[in-house]
């Protein structure tokens, strides 16, 4: 574990498994589901998801003109979860007070080789986490993100302009319908949006906002789950790397970051 810390924030870095935010205190709170590695590797903290996020329909993967199968972390029925690294034993290769950089290779489950390195810095109130993932002697579609597990004393405040339409799979059909303006309501969610109306907030019992910003254009919402909500930042919908190839050349990197931040305790933003 790696602790970071300053006068007013926390965060611990579980380099044994995904090198995750184990925990986040940020504005007095801790902001994340506990867990460890005895529990659900998919269901506590927040962790990196590559070479994708989200579903891979029946686990196939084109590259070269040919179909493979991979496998990830978790599984919902045939569909592999969340890409390769989120359980595996990551490299520390630079660490500070405040700052950490890990990495690691994406594994055999994985069809080519590939590497991914998760930087992570803290402020008083403020966490951002940069991907940089990185091709290697072939290129293949490429997909990063970051699942967060907030607990259900945050309450989600929500707006997008458009959201994919999804199958009895809860995959991606690529295509998208228009959101009506204004919050998100109540229902429990497993839905791809895109186009944020403000940037995604959450509101805890006592006033306090948390503000999620990211460089991904698309946002898994999961509340389903009575104790927590997920608001994931990725860089294509779930099965991207079949329904919207972002194609990684053999080498080259791809870099998205995150930021979870404390913006205080005045009234919700409500704004188009």
């Amino acid at each position: 574990m790696i602790i970071l810390s300053t006068a007013t924030s926390h965060c611990t870095v579980d380099d044994e498994h995904g090198a995750r935010l184990a925990s986040l205190q940020l504005g007095g709170h801790e902001v994340l589901v506990a867990g460890s590695g005895a529990h659900d590797t998919l269901r506590w903290g927040c962790y990196p998801m590559v070479p994708w996020a989200g579903r891979i329909r029946d686990a196939r993967v084109h590259l070269d003109g040919t179909d493979h199968i991979v496998a990830g972390v978790g599984s919902s029925g045939p569909h592999p979860l969340h890409g390769t690294v989120a359980d595996r034993r990551w490299t520390v290769t630079t660490t500070g007070t405040t700052a950490v950089r890990c990495e690691t290779d994406l594994g055999d489950r994985w069809p080519v080789p590939g590497s991914v390195r998760h930087e992570i810095t803290l402020e008083p109130d403020a966490v951002t986490c940069t991907l940089g993932l990185t091709a290697g002697d072939r290129g293949f579609p490429a997909q990063v993100g970051w699942h967060p597990w907030f607990p259900a004393a945050w309450t989600r405040h929500l707006g997008f302009r458009a959201r994919y339409r999804r199958d009895a799979d809860i995959l991606p059909t690529g295509h998208l319908d228009p959101v009506a303006a204004g919050p998100l309501g109540p229902t429990p969610l497993d839905d791809c949006f895109v186009g944020p109306r403000w940037a995604p907030r959450l509101i805890h019992a006592d006033g306090t906002e948390l503000e999620i910003t990211s460089d991904c254009t698309c946002w898994v919402v999961y509340d389903e789950p009575g104790h927590a909500v997920c608001v994931e930042p990725q860089s294509g919908p779930p099965d991207a790397v079949n329904l919207e190839p972002a194609p990684l050349p053999a080498g080259a990197t791809m870099r998205r970051w995150m930021r979870i931040a404390v913006v205080g305790r005045g009234p919700s933003v409500t704004g188009e």
